[in-house]
């Protein structure tokens, strides 16, 4: 009954492992042509209102990659099958914390490197 759910958690969370590997990459690449401050946090307005160190920028692929790896189930639920009614709940709700992160991840880290 739940199987397309499985198979969106697995996907969702194989999706934001491989745009945190793909963060990671990028960083690397362009941490040489980065300015020495970076922008790190920014108002509701989008107005920069925190500088930082270029290397802080390592965080937000690092967090992405953190987070698709806990939501595994074995970090998670080992003693619950996957989705059942009871959980159906907890693991959809991890599938939005893992496009939540990557998706403001991706954005942010976007808008300081291009």
């Amino acid at each position: 009954m739940y199987v397309w759910l499985d198979r969106l958690t697995r996907f969702t969370r194989w999706v934001g492992l491989l745009l945190g590997v793909v963060e990671v990459i990028v960083f690397l690449v362009a941490y040489p042509n980065l300015p020495a401050t970076i922008p790190t946090h920014m108002s509701g307005g989008g107005h920069v209102d925190g500088y930082g160190p270029k290397i802080t920028l390592i965080t937000l692929p690092l967090i992405v990659i953190v987070v698709s790896f806990l939501c595994q189930e074995k970090f998670i639920d080992n003693q619950i099958p996957p989705f059942t009614s009871t959980n159906a709940g907890t693991k959809l709700l991890m599938i939005g914390l893992v496009v939540a992160v990557a998706v403001v991840s991706l954005r942010f880290f976007s808008l300081i490197v291009f």
